[in-house]
């Protein structure tokens, strides 16, 4: 049988090796170039939490700011984030069957701060022309926000053409005014939402809009005594790592020169030469010596992580989960494979290393599998330096019984098409498009 992990791996590598032409014809997409930083000086933050899992009402406005530093040595920069925010959002913390509604708030300004190619089918509110030039103010910025992995209905899902300016002055053909309606009716797992407006999705979580979604049920209940024993409280931290590239002076920087002459500005693929941990660059987290519960997210907008845990060699941990919730049973790892927008619930173990600095390392090539240049090798760092405050009553991961995992059942359609994914590639190997069956985005389904 094949896994959903072979078949991401095989689907990788595959469209990896029919990108190769174009890969050494956009130096634009690893535009290297950030300062020289020092590593490991800023402390890890840790997004704060809004608990609605007895259900109720959120308010989470999108906003900018021009205060936020990405690492001591950086200068403050242009970001965008959720909830008051300077850059991503809030951990939201649900309850699988308590449903909870956002208002979602866009007060982002009146110009993109990032390169917009308006080649592109992108949102657009003002209709400017495709011949439009590059750095031309594209007007009220649309967002849209989307729970990534929600069991979501379809007018709440934040298709890319339901987006949305401040005021809703314009809105996307699909547009369903907040509030959103989020029926948590899955198992628990870890979900994140972000943008998704048509065109600009890669610029807009680039600017910042992503934050966790983490949803209980019955088994995670992130409560003592009730449900698997788990790290929870302080011992559950969320990391989302992205890779970025800063100017000199710490503002983004995010190509302006495209690859082809049909689309100027638009890169496929973007490369960082610096990688960021919840919004920070380098950091560090201090821990104590016993376990720990990690929900890794793959934040990047193209950029494949393999990550381990190095105090001189790989170190042993467990992961539990994925995107669909636990595993049917903890599997033992040395090192994990994170493809964008990729989930992973793991469990570390630091019990018997206090006074140890361990770490998080990366080795995939970029592009994955195949590309040789854009490499960023270390991530962040973990100091067991604190000291033990308690017991520690969690379960060695290795003795966990899972929840029994529940297959999906046998599909009753009597009709099964093909369906054929194909890039179009312009005259010099370059891509333009993706198509299905050769159908653009717009095109009617048949």
């Amino acid at each position: 049988m094949l896994t959903r992990r072979h078949f991401l791996q095989a689907t990788a590598a595959a469209g990896a090796a029919l990108a190769v032409p174009w890969y050494w014809n956009a130096p634009a997409a690893f535009a290297a170039g950030s300062p020289n930083l020092t590593k490991y000086l800023d402390r890890l933050p840790i997004p704060p939490v809004l608990d609605l899992r007895a259900g109720g009402t959120l308010r989470l406005t999108v906003a900018q700011s021009t205060t936020y530093s990405f690492h001591t040595q950086l200068g403050p920069a242009k970001t965008w984030g959720y909830g008051g925010a300077p850059y991503l959002g809030p951990t939201i913390l649900a309850q699988r069957g308590n449903p909870i509604t956002v208002n979602w708030i866009n007060t982002l300004p009146d110009n993109h701060f990032l390169p917009v190619d308006f080649t592109l089918d992108w949102a657009n509110p003002l209709k400017l022309p495709a011949n439009t030039a590059p750095g031309t103010p594209t007007g009220p910025i649309p967002v849209i926000p989307h729970l990534h992995g929600g069991f979501t209905p379809p007018q709440f899902d934040g298709h890319p053409l339901a987006w949305f300016t401040p005021n809703f002055q314009y809105t996307g053909s699909h547009f369903s005014p907040p509030p959103f309606t989020y029926p948590n009716a899955q198992p628990g797992t870890t979900l994140w939402y972000h943008d998704h407006a048509m065109g600009i999705t890669r610029l807009n979580v680039y600017a910042g809009l992503a934050g966790f979604y983490l949803l209980r049920d019955q088994d995670d209940t992130g409560e003592p005594g009730t449900g698997l024993t788990l790290p929870k409280g302080d011992y559950e931290i969320p990391l989302v790592i992205q890779d970025k590239t800063f100017n000199a002076d710490g503002t983004l920087f995010y190509p302006h020169a495209g690859v082809t002459t049909t689309h100027p500005v638009w890169v496929p693929e973007f490369f960082g030469d610096t990688p960021v941990v919840n919004g920070k660059a380098y950091p560090y987290l201090e821990v104590e010596p016993r376990r720990y519960r990690f929900r890794f997210l793959n934040g990047s907008d193209a950029r494949f992580y393999h990550l381990w845990f190095d105090d001189g060699a790989p170190v042993p941990f467990y992961q539990i989960g994925a995107e669909g919730g636990f595993l049917p049973a903890p599997v033992p790892v040395t090192k994990l494979l994170l493809a964008p927008a990729e989930r992973a619930d793991v469990i570390f173990d630091f019990t018997g290393l206090a006074g140890q600095t361990l770490t998080l390392k990366n080795n995939a090539k970029a592009p994955f599998p195949g590309g040789g240049a854009g490499r960023i090798p270390n991530l962040m760092q973990f100091r067991v330096t604190k000291p033990l405050t308690g017991k520690d009553t969690t379960t060695p991961a290795a003795q966990f019984v899972l929840p029994p995992f529940t297959p999906l059942k046998a599909s009753s359609a009597t009709t099964v098409r093909n369906i054929v994914l194909v890039e179009q590639e312009g005259p010099n190997g370059n891509p333009l498009a993706v198509q299905l069956d050769g159908k653009h985005f717009a095109d009617p389904v048949l």
